[in-house]
């Protein structure tokens, strides 16, 4: 089963060779659709294998549908920052996936609140076909602001309680486009946790004071955990996190609100997951396809 989510935004770049080189034998093409239950038409139909165009969302959106299913996964990166597959730099050395988890349901490489975050879905759609990741920038300024988001945490049993501007859970080297986490191992069962707490009220002085975090979060990096006044950065295994109120999160470039009490981890997923480089598969395609012809002519 071929998933394709048409407004993705490297979808124009959609063509059938490209895909055929990649999947080969048969296929049958689904336009995404958030109400459609893959993992039954899966089961039902007989698929043996799931392919997923699109971007993180539409990663994110059908891993969930058919999560438990011990099945094949190709991902085919047509969004227009796809993390996911800078991520895995290819195909994972083992074909496995390790993701975050929250409330049970899955997250490729993040889920985060407060500032900035709400870029990844508030960007417009035709926006992003037509500018790319400049549809992203543009969104910027608009969401420069101080959060206030009050939360108690425990990461690994050691208790965090204040009023954060962001808080972000990662499984990822890297977000919007930033590779930061230089501490990230895709292979291991952990994740990270990024938060930088709140000044206050969302004026312009404030936003003065939290740049210098933001600054010496995503432009310098990590290549140690960071505990300083106003900024944490560590690895963990497990974090509860207790909202006092509803909060939009990103949730892989996808709007999610989460409340109460919630908890995150890293699993993995039964997939033999791989991300597939359609250029490439085209371009080996057509040079197996020369080389053929000349056999036959010799």
């Amino acid at each position: 089963m071929l998933i394709v989510n048409k407004s993705c935004g490297n979808f124009e770049k959609f063509d059938t060779e490209s895909v055929e080189a990649v999947l080969g034998g048969e296929y049958a093409v689904e336009f995404a659709d958030i109400d459609d239950d893959y993992r039954a038409r899966v089961e039902q139909e007989g698929f043996n294998a799931v392919a997923i165009l699109g971007g993180d969302g539409t990663l994110n959106s059908v891993l969930n549908k058919i999560k438990g299913l011990e099945i094949k996964v190709f991902y085919l990166p047509y969004g227009t920052l796809n993390e996911k597959s800078h991520t895995l730099d290819g195909v994972d050395s083992s074909g496995e996936i390790l993701v975050g988890t929250v409330g049970g349901q899955v997250f490729t490489y993040v889920a985060a609140c407060g500032t900035f975050t709400p870029i990844g879905y508030t960007a417009d759609v035709e926006r992003k076909k037509r500018l790319k990741s400049l549809a992203y920038l543009l969104e910027v300024l608009k969401e420069y602001k101080v959060h206030s988001v009050h939360a108690r945490l425990s990461v690994d049993g050691e208790i965090l309680e204040d009023n954060y501007t962001l808080i972000m859970v990662l499984k990822s080297p890297r977000c919007f486009k930033f590779r930061f986490n230089h501490l990230y191992n895709s292979g291991k069962s952990t994740g990270h946790i990024l938060l930088i707490k709140s000044p206050g009220k969302n004026n312009l002085w404030n936003k003065i004071r939290i740049f210098f975090p933001f600054f010496r979060a995503f432009f310098i990096g990590f290549r140690r955990e960071v505990k300083h006044k106003n900024l944490l950065f560590k690895e963990f295994n497990k974090v509860k996190l207790h909202l006092d109120a509803p909060t939009d999160f990103d949730v892989d470039g996808e709007k999610k609100t989460l409340e109460g009490d919630n908890t995150f981890r890293v699993r993995k997923l039964p997939h033999d997951f791989i991300v597939c480089d359609t250029k490439k598969a085209k371009r080996l395609a057509l040079r197996r396809e020369k080389r053929a012809i000349k056999r036959i002519k010799k």
